[in-house]
């Protein structure tokens, strides 16, 4: 029992060191296997990043004006994760629209962005300001909280339910997991918890909406690369975000 807490402890560590730039790998050691059992714990961490970013909104109510403000939250958002979803969504972006299947995972791999990634990036990025500053209008802060949960639930699927793309990478580890159905279950059931109390029923909206992208962009990255990548995970955690923002803001 202690054996196998201190083993969910380490995937949880394991969880917040891909997803933030949180140094707690430094002061504990993750292996492969933790970071194979960590999809179970991509929404929670989530939920802590967005607690952070409801804290922001909070802390600049009545300070600024809702645009401004938003701007503000979305950068500390991105800080936040060292932007590495938004890189893996310029990344996914530029290799997904063109060449065979070895030539659009090598465009993954390169440094450089793209006429296509640095669009995907300006309006992926606007429109997450613009949603925000929406949800600050509205002052539902609390939904802040639910939506980076709901956006990883969505990485959390594809690595649970599709092969990874390649023999080597970032999330190699991570769609190799054992039990993968079980440990999405895990993830699910947090992140619905957790929308229901932020949102309430409008929450399951908005864990709907980034599970709809999570099914496209799946759909799309196994006919195009044969499955997953670490970009594409990234691509699919800021997509959905997006999704869900618009779910919760779309009802009325």
């Amino acid at each position: 029992m202690i054996a196998a807490l201190r083993a969910e402890a380490r995937a949880l560590v394991a969880a917040v060191t891909l997803l933030t730039r949180i140094p707690l790998g430094r002061r504990v050691h993750v292996d492969g296997g933790d970071v194979a059992r960590s999809l179970a714990w991509l929404p929670l961490v989530g939920t802590a990043l967005g607690g952070g970013v409801a804290l922001a909104a909070r802390l600049l109510e009545g300070r600024l004006d809702d645009g401004p403000a938003a701007v503000l939250i979305v950068a500390v958002w991105a800080l936040a994760t060292g932007a590495i979803h938004l890189d893996g969504l310029a990344d996914s972006a530029d290799a997904l629209g063109g060449g065979d299947r070895e030539r659009r995972l090598a465009i993954m791999r390169d440094s450089q962005i793209g006429s296509f990634g640095a669009l995907a990036l300006v309006l992926v990025v606007a429109l997450k300001i613009a949603l925000v500053a929406a949800v600050l209008a509205r002052g539902h802060h609390l939904w802040l909280i639910a939506i980076p949960a709901a956006g990883r639930v969505a990485a959390s699927a594809l690595s649970a339910l599709l092969p990874y793309a390649r023999d080597d990478g970032t999330g190699a580890a991570l769609v190799s997991a054992g039990r993968r159905r079980e440990r999405l279950a895990v993830a699910l059931a947090t992140a619905l918890v957790v929308a229901l109390a932020c949102a309430r029923l409008r929450g399951l909206l908005a864990v709907a909406a980034a599970a709809l992208v999570a099914a496209a962009v799946g759909r799309l990255a196994l006919r195009r690369l044969g499955g997953v990548t670490g970009d594409i995970l990234g691509a699919v955690i800021e997509l959905g975000e997006c999704a869900a923002l618009i779910a919760l803001l779309a009802g009325r």
